[in-house]
């Protein structure tokens, strides 16, 4: 059973994220690429841009906190990196669970019970 959401922390606050498909296919829609191309990391682009980052934050933060701004997500993220996180951090700790957490890559448990059976999936490698 997938988690209903994925919780992202800012300093004291929590913020839930949610990919619905609605939302998914505005995000593609806008940004011209399939969301998992995205996460398709090489050396041309070792992580996806932090515009894109957040647009995939803003469409996720809606479902439990609707009406917040793009520039609120900014503004969120500022506090984020005052906190001593970073880019890498918000891609690592927020945006891959969040893609796996709402079904769109497996997760690690999902891909290794996979490949027992013999079958191909999608995986994130981390370093």
């Amino acid at each position: 059973m997938r988690k209903p959401f994925t919780s992202w922390h800012v300093g004291d606050t929590e913020y839930k994220l949610k990919l619905t498909t609605a939302t998914v296919c505005k995000l593609e829609e806008n940004l011209g690429v399939n969301i998992i191309k995205i996460f398709k990391f090489n050396d041309d682009m070792p992580i996806p841009p932090l515009k894109t980052m957040l647009f995939i934050i803003h469409g996720a933060i809606q479902k439990y906190h609707h009406g917040l701004k793009f520039e609120d997500v900014q503004n969120i993220f500022d506090d984020y990196l005052d906190c001593g996180k970073d880019q890498t951090s918000l891609l690592t700790e927020v945006l891959i669970p969040l893609m796996q957490d709402s079904g769109f890559i497996p997760t690690e448990e999902t891909a290794k019970k996979a490949k027992k059976k013999g079958k191909t999936t999608l995986s994130v490698v981390k370093e």
